[in-house]
Formats: C-alpha cells, structure tokens, sequence
C-alpha cells in the first residue's frame, strides 16, 4: 500500500503533509486533496483523490469510523483498523488526521459557500426527521390495526364461545 500510495501521490506531483499506511488502507493528505488507496477509495483499486473543496461534510461515528462525504453524494468511510498501532492510538490519529482534514475543508471554502451548506445540512436534517416521523408514525398505526384485530379475534371467540 505504501508503494502504490506513493506511486499515486508522485503522479500527482503532490506532497503528503500527513501520511497513514494501514494493512487495508492508506491515505494522504496534501494542501488541496487527500489521497486514499484501498477499499475505503471504492471501485477503483487504483486510489481516489478527493479534492478538499469537494468535501460536503466529514463525520465520526462512535466506533471512531470516520467518513468523508463527498458533494457528488458518495461518503469514503474510514475505519479505526488495519493500521499498525493499537486501536486507541488508531483512533487517536484517525481523529487528529481528519480535524486537519476538516480545518482544511473548511479554509477552502468561501463564508457564502459554508453558510448554503449549512442551510442545506438543515433542511437534510429536517428531511431526516421528517422520515422518522411518518416511519414511527405508520409502525404505530400498524400497532393499532394489529391490537384491532387481536380484539376482533378474541371477540368472535367469545361468541363462539358464548353461542355455542
């Protein structure tokens, strides 16, 4: 990994400013993109730059696996493992690389760029629960007709019961 992950940075003509090399994945960082090799770059084995200024929004999830979700609607996902170190530290330089990564994301970006993106992050959010709501929604209608026609059931069972 470290060989094709060098060999894609020098096609590039970039210098890596942060370099992991993990047993299944490897990336790097340079002044305008990062550079990923391994399942985590998707489809093509070769590697995927991901040019910082497309970066929609990165997050972590409580596992410490990291995505960076990209403006062209595909997250890279990044997991705390496969690297040569313990998981605290994997962890620990996982969160380290990927602040730098969103500092940098972030100084790409114009104010008027940062606040639509903002805006827009809310109204996805808004989606979001909208979504969970009608889906809690239908679950407990569903509960509803399922307690109706338990009822109904234990009825006519009754009087069944009761006629005969």
């Amino acid at each position: 990994l470290r060989v094709r992950l060098d060999a894609r940075l020098a096609e590039l003509g970039a210098e890596a400013l942060i370099k992991i090399v993990g047993s299944t994945n490897a990336f790097a960082l340079t002044d305008l993109q990062m550079v990923v090799v391994g399942p985590a770059a998707g489809e093509g084995v070769g590697g995927r730059e991901v040019m910082l200024s497309r970066v929609r929004k990165t997050t972590r999830t409580p596992d410490g696996t990291h995505g960076i979700r990209m403006k062209e609607g595909y997250t890279i996902s990044l997991p705390p493992r496969g690297f040569a170190m313990s998981a605290a530290e994997c962890r620990a330089t996982l969160d380290r690389v990927m602040a730098e990564v969103e500092e940098r994301v972030q100084s790409l970006k114009s104010p008027d760029q940062l606040e639509i993106e903002r805006i827009e992050d809310e109204m996805e959010e808004a989606a979001s629960a909208s979504e969970r709501h009608v889906e809690v929604k239908e679950q407990q209608r569903e509960h509803r007709l399922a307690e109706m026609h338990q009822r109904q059931a234990a009825q006519r069972a009754l009087e069944e019961d009761g006629g005969g």
